[in-house]
């Protein structure tokens, strides 16, 4: 048999007035640990879109570096099955750009009401939980959406989980400033030409081109387009921008 442990000095005897007083105590126990159980699985989620920065230009919605040579500007909609598949295409172009690309997330609600109820809701996530909030609730509404205008089943659940205090979003809804920002970011669709949803503006920010993609097109479709860009580009403008050719060959 084992040795029975010796109280240490720090040791205290825990003493309970009564069985209620004690029932308190595990309670609270118990909510402590679901408590760290649930901030375990948010940092897992965070850590998912490690990738977006704390801070960004202009509160864009931004993900890959900040300063990466090559920026996709995503026209997309919430409700868009095809901006659901795609929504993966491109973080997974980004995440292996090495610092190349960059990602820029624009809402275009076309499945009205709950496409334009969804991008409000995600730009509030923004305002209080920052840039990584964005991105990890919008993976979640994509996640769990119906899809063509059939919405999330639990908005309120997608925000816990997101670790939104609903309380702060509600309030940011409610002051309709959101609706400024949407509004906006449709007015710049409609000077591109963008009328359906997912579209995706092609920015070199060496030489100042831009190029329009639509459609949940394949990652070497856009790799090809980057790649035209760059050959296009001067010797001297590659060199600036410090880009190589393996570099974009990764994205294929």
């Amino acid at each position: 048999m084992g040795k029975a442990l010796k109280p240490t000095a720090h040791s205290q005897k825990v003493q309970f007035d009564s069985p209620s007083q004690f029932e308190q105590a595990v309670f609270k126990a118990i909510d402590l640990y679901r408590s760290l159980e649930q901030q375990k699985v948010l940092d897992r989620t965070y850590a998912a879109w490690k990738g977006a920065p704390k801070q960004t230009p202009t509160d864009q919605h931004l993900y890959g570096n900040p300063d990466a040579c090559f920026t996709l500007v995503e026209f997309s909609d919430f409700e868009c099955p095809f901006c659901k598949s795609f929504h993966q295409t491109l973080k997974r172009l980004v995440d292996s750009s090495e610092g190349l690309v960059n990602w820029q997330f624009t809402s275009l609600p076309l499945h009205n009401p709950t496409s334009q109820q969804e991008a409000e809701a995600a730009e509030c996530v923004a305002e209080v939980k920052g840039n990584p909030g964005f991105w990890v609730f919008a993976n979640e509404v994509f996640t769990h959406t119906r899809s063509n205008g059939g919405g999330v089943p639990d908005m309120e659940s997608l925000l816990r989980t997101t670790g939104v205090n609903v309380a702060l979003h509600q309030e940011c809804l409610r002051t309709g400033k959101v609706k400024v920002v949407i509004d906006k970011a449709m007015q710049e669709a409609r000077a591109l030409g963008v009328d359906g949803t997912p579209a995706t503006l092609v920015i070199d920010h060496l030489s100042g081109k831009k190029q329009i993609v639509s459609g949940a097109q394949p990652p070497q479709v856009i790799a090809a387009v980057i790649q035209k860009m760059m050959q296009e580009a001067t010797r001297q403008d590659i060199q600036a921008g410090k880009v190589s050719q393996q570099k974009t060959a990764r994205l294929n």
